[in-house]
């Protein structure tokens, strides 16, 4: 990868976990019946930490497409995946508990693993937030995420959906409603909010500009550029809160998530405004029409989320349509494999 100067330093945060590890699948069956602060019976399943064995082309998407990265922080309770290269300079391990507080441990909330990012020892103040599902289908540039220090980001407005995903979001806008007020922040950074780079999707600012309050801000399930300081000031406001959340060994119905730490930067105007369309998510079932569209590289990226619906037989047929599709893009080995 190509050397990046200590000012323009921008790390990968990678979170994953290996649910096919019957040493973990004991460990979490020791706080299942005791599901503190969860709010259904997903948060907890096995099925939610299945592998599709695609993390290699994480890694190989990130190589080919942003070879401007500094270093990878591949973030798990432990686990290697036996392909992966672990003597690789720009990578680095860390265990949940090199940076969670061990009041929180175990963990299987994804919520608690990235809200305590910031702990990391080494990372930089800028860095991108990843999930194990997000591909990097063409080259991207640094500007894509940072640009003269600040993140690289959209500011629309939008609603909250009476579904399990959403729960965050909802708390995360009574925060940011908490501590700022619609009317003055949009008039404060009136160009910032009203951007032709946001069009179409500006449009759902303009219908939600009679709500005296944030009902949500837009966010794509895509790759997030963060700043830890905004995970600090968050964690020094909200502490007690925070704390609490992280008590919870499963997503629960009042956590907060690392998006409130975006949302926060764009309520302050601290960003630089871009086309929300830098990739695209896709909550669906792997079908011909995801495999051209991944095949055909239409988006700069693709975030594959996993489909909690099927049987384990479809499952299967999924995953190998989705590895195949992969592997025709990125054939070959990066340097973070054996």
């Amino acid at each position: 990868m190509a050397k990046v100067s200590k000012k323009e330093k921008i790390d990968v945060v990678i979170p994953w976990v290996d649910g096919n590890d019957i040493e973990w699948q004991k460990e979490k069956a020791k706080y299942d019946k005791n599901n503190n602060g969860s709010f259904d019976e997903w948060t907890k399943s096995n099925i939610r930490y299945r592998d599709w064995d695609t993390l290699k082309y994480v890694f190989r998407s990130i190589e080919k497409n942003m070879n401007w990265i500094n270093k990878i922080f591949f973030v798990t309770c432990g686990q290697t995946p036996e392909w992966l290269d672990t003597s690789n300079p720009k990578l680095v391990l860390v265990n949940h508990k090199d940076y969670i507080p061990s009041k929180y441990l175990p963990t299987f909330n994804s919520n608690v693993i990235e809200l305590n990012f910031h702990r990391i020892n080494g990372l930089s103040e800028n860095f991108i937030a990843f999930n194990d599902d997000m591909f990097i289908l063409k080259k991207t540039k640094s500007e894509d995420f940072f640009k003269k220090g600040l993140p690289v980001h959209s500011a629309i407005l939008n609603v909250v959906m009476p579904d399990d995903i959403t729960h965050p979001e909802y708390y995360n806008t009574v925060i940011i409603n908490k501590y700022f007020n619609k009317k003055d922040v949009m008039k404060k950074n009136f160009t910032k909010w009203f951007n032709i780079k946001y069009f179409p999707q500006i449009v759902r600012t303009f219908f939600l500009l009679p709500w005296p309050k944030f009902t949500r801000l837009y966010e794509t399930h895509l790759p997030i550029p963060q700043q830890k300081k905004y995970f600090e000031l968050l964690w020094k406001l909200e502490n007690n809160k925070l704390d609490r959340i992280c008590n919870n060994k499963f997503r629960g119905i009042e956590d907060l998530s690392h998006w409130l730490m975006s949302d926060w930067y764009r309520v302050e105007g601290k960003f630089i405004p871009r086309c929300p369309n830098l990739g695209k998510h896709y909550e669906t079932e792997i079908n011909e029409k995801i495999v051209k569209i991944i095949k055909n590289k239409k988006y700069k990226i693709v975030c594959i989320n996993d489909v909690n619906n099927i049987t384990d037989q479809e499952f299967k047929k999924q995953k190998e349509l989705l590895v195949e599709s992969l592997e025709y893009v990125f054939p070959n080995k990066s340097s973070f494999e054996k």
